[in-house]
């Protein structure tokens, strides 16, 4: 049992021999539904490939169902997976949850704006 939210943002599908991606949003939908069948997420979204249709495939197919409840055992944590685990409990936002600003296009160094939204909390 997994001690923190779990979210899965997939892609439409393996990249195809253009760099395309060649799922339909029903596709998606319905490579998603295991996750939800097994009460095991709490948010999902869409990465490469996906578009607002994939989204709202996946929103419609996943109405039926609960998102996943925390278990009891304390505080919840951030676990990120990639080359190597990295498990956030030490950064919090103001509801006193874990938080950690990850993003492939956000720099404080290039934007004046993103920065003042970053260092607001206005994220």
């Amino acid at each position: 049992c997994v001690e923190c939210f779990l979210h899965v943002y997939s892609n439409a599908g393996l990249p195809n021999a253009m760099g395309g991606y060649d799922d339909t949003p029903a596709d998606m939908a319905s490579e998603n539904k295991v996750f939800f069948e097994n009460g095991w997420l709490n948010m999902v979204g869409g990465c490469c490939g996906s578009t607002p249709p994939h989204i709202k495939a996946i929103r419609e197919m996943s109405e039926q169902f609960e998102p996943r409840k925390l278990p009891d055992v304390g505080r919840p944590k951030m676990w990120l997976s990639g080359l190597e685990d990295l498990v956030v409990d030490d950064v919090h936002n103001h509801l006193g949850l874990p938080f950690l600003n990850v993003g492939e296009r956000c720099n404080i160094s290039g934007s004046i704006r993103f920065k003042k939204l970053m260092m607001s909390g206005d994220y």
